[in-house]
């Protein structure tokens, strides 16, 4: 799921969006694409894996103006870390809506500089991951 539907997606998604002209493509990656632990050998491999769709995707879309940005997210409050590392204290890992949120409507990076918050609502997003 975490590598196969983004690629699915992606697949049916940025064709419309070249088309288009625009676009956004956000996919949740984890530090898990950056280092490594016992027992997740799966999931290291999807998010690896998901780094390497999301650059890729980068390099194929810029040319037809479709940004693609992999958020690489830290620790998060979910049964996948709290099952594997109980004893984890919970005030070091992110509430999973933390980062949900934000990514419904990206900014681009000259928002910051101008003082916005959000995306254009006219540029199609699609989040995955």
């Amino acid at each position: 799921m975490n590598l196969r539907g983004p690629f699915v997606l992606s697949k049916f998604v940025l064709p419309v969006m070249k088309q288009q002209g625009n676009g956004h493509i956000v996919n949740i990656a984890s530090t898990a694409a950056k280092r490594t632990w016992a027992n997740a050998t799966a999931y290291h491999a999807s998010k690896w894996g998901l780094m390497g769709l999301s650059h890729a995707l980068h390099v194929e879309a810029r040319p037809h103006h479709v940004k693609v940005t992999a958020i690489v997210a830290g620790g998060m409050q979910t049964p996948f870390i709290l099952d594997r590392f109980p004893d984890t204290p919970l005030n070091k890992l992110q509430d999973p809506k933390h980062v949900a949120c934000p990514t419904s409507k990206p900014a681009r990076s000259n928002d910051y500089a101008n003082g916005k918050s959000r995306r254009n609502a006219h540029s199609p997003i699609v989040t995955v991951g």
